[in-house]
């Protein structure tokens, strides 16, 4: 029996006629479609209160909504098949309108594989694929055995060529670059951005609130007497104490957050390279694996933080070729959270085929219209801030004080932009507390453009934007000969490219 699975576990796997997904896929699909209707739900149970017998129609609303949802669910397992004909990958699927999408291999930009927290239970993977050039939402296959996911994957991306039942690619060796354990997660979550966690964890509060607040009101209604009203004017002579304790509160918060965030995404975390291919894998709850083809990367962001300094390592953002629709609303980033410099040398050496060290090319911005910025918006917002506490003598000079602060804080983002470009690689630095270094290799550049406004153009200043299948990274504020010697210097050297530039 063992020798039988493990002949099953060898053979090839045709590709080449269409085949469905594991039937566990009508359960994957049923959990996702429960979920898009789960804002009905909500209503309609906070609604039922309301009307006589109302038990009984939330339970036959809910016996509605659960029959169609199977329903839904099996016809779209039912009509999805996939399959390999020559150097394309055929998709049929739809429910009432029927769809087939073809996807020719040279147009794949990514293939990846997830598992969330069902499909780990289920013991199935998702596959998506991505496309260049696609304004369509990338292409997911929800529910197969990891043994076809993977072989799958691996021929959408070796063999550009014709797939058949006696031929099966090979799977290539991997050389290990990061391992994260606990330790070093520990060390990510409490360098991270704790303010960006906080605010998003009040938007998300927020903004189910403003979406259920009516509903939710009349069903407290029902069973709050209380008045709460009355309770202001007291609360309000507790305001300082209120904000004290409220700061307090929103940073235990906001760090909670980022470490529970942490652990989630990147429990469990490898980096891995294979022959031209960056291979990464993370989660917990959601587990995902990615698959970057060297080709496909577009440009490496490095960034830091202050404890990040002190504790040796940075985190690196991987921009690879997305679809037009993801550079419309971008996709979450591929992200290597903690990378020291051995590892960031390798990686170097597999995108940029050379370790990237800085040359003598330097070029800095102007640093007046970075000055000019910052006094217009702090003075905006102290104005602002006078207004609405009616110029409070309490709040008088902190506002204030808000002017110099901000000017400084300009000062030194001005101060740290510096733009670097060598024979083969552009490399911008940008931020003061937080920077950030754009490694870019120049062949990849699909446009360059000049940018100057009336305001530039008088202090013979201009802006340069550097155009990649990932998106834009723009320069502001470089002195004009340099942007145009920059934008003359691109243009030749993507002209005089020889190699692939995807």
């Amino acid at each position: 029996m063992l020798h039988a699975k493990a002949r099953r576990m060898t053979q090839p796997i045709d590709f080449s006629t269409p085949r469905r997904q594991s039937l566990l896929g009508v359960v994957v699909y049923f959990i996702k479609n429960g979920r898009a209707l789960l804002s009905a739900l909500i209503v309609l149970w906070a609604t039922a209160g309301k009307f006589d017998n109302g038990n009984l129609y939330l339970a036959l609303g809910l016996l509605f909504f659960l029959i169609l949802i199977f329903t839904i669910s099996y016809l779209q397992y039912r009509n999805f098949t996939f399959h390999i004909e020559g150097d394309e990958v055929v998709i049929h699927h739809g429910v009432i309108f029927k769809e087939k999408r073809i996807i020719p291999f040279d147009r794949i930009q990514s293939v990846n594989l997830n598992q969330n927290f069902i499909q780990q239970i289920l013991q199935v993977v998702g596959l998506k694929i991505d496309s260049a050039g696609s304004q369509q939402k990338e292409l997911e296959i929800s529910a197969l055995d990891e043994r076809t996911a993977r072989a799958f994957q691996l021929a959408l991306q070796q063999r550009p060529a014709e797939i058949n039942a006696d031929s099966v690619p090979s799977t290539p060796e991997k050389t290990l670059l990061l391992r994260l354990d606990v330790g070093d997660l520990l060390k990510v979550g409490l360098t991270e951005n704790h303010l960006r966690s906080g605010l998003l964890a009040v938007a998300v509060v927020f903004g189910y609130y403003s979406q259920f607040s009516e509903y939710l009101e009349d069903y407290l209604s029902d069973y709050v007497s209380t008045d709460l009203t009355a309770y202001i004017p007291e609360i309000v002579r507790m305001g300082l104490i209120l904000v004290v304790t409220g700061i307090f509160i929103f940073i235990i918060i906001s760090v909670i957050l980022s470490l529970v965030r942490t652990f989630l995404r990147f429990f469990e975390f490898r980096a891995w390279l294979e022959e031209g291919i960056i291979g990464i894998s993370s989660g917990l709850l959601k587990r995902v694996e990615y698959r970057i083809p060297v080709s496909k990367v577009q440009y490496l962001i490095w960034s830091t933080n202050p404890l990040r300094k002190i504790l040796g390592f940075e985190s690196i953002v991987v921009k690879q070729a997305q679809p037009q629709r993801a550079q419309r609303k971008p996709q979450q980033a591929i992200a290597i959270p903690a990378c020291y410099d051995k590892q960031s040398r390798a990686l170097e050496n597999v995108v940029f085929n050379r370790e990237i060290r800085n040359g003598f090319n330097l070029n800095r911005p102007s640093i007046i219209p970075y000055l000019i910025i910052s006094a217009y918006v702090s003075v905006g917002l102290t104005l602002l801030v006078l207004f609405a506490t009616s110029f409070t003598s309490a709040i008088f000079w902190p506002a204030v004080l808000l002017i110099p602060t901000i000017i400084f804080l300009g000062y030194k983002y001005g101060k740290s932009v510096v733009v670097d470009w060598q024979d083969d690689v552009l490399i911008i630095h940008k931020g003061w507390v937080f920077p950030k270094r754009y490694v870019i290799p120049v062949y990849k550049a699909q446009s360059v453009a000049f940018k100057q406004s009336v305001f530039l153009r008088r202090r013979s200043l201009a802006n340069f934007v550097f155009y990649t299948a990932s998106g834009k990274v723009m320069i502001r504020f470089l002195p004009q000969e340099v942007v145009i010697n920059l934008y003359n210097f691109i243009l030749y050297k993507t002209e005089d490219y020889k190699g692939s530039w995807m």
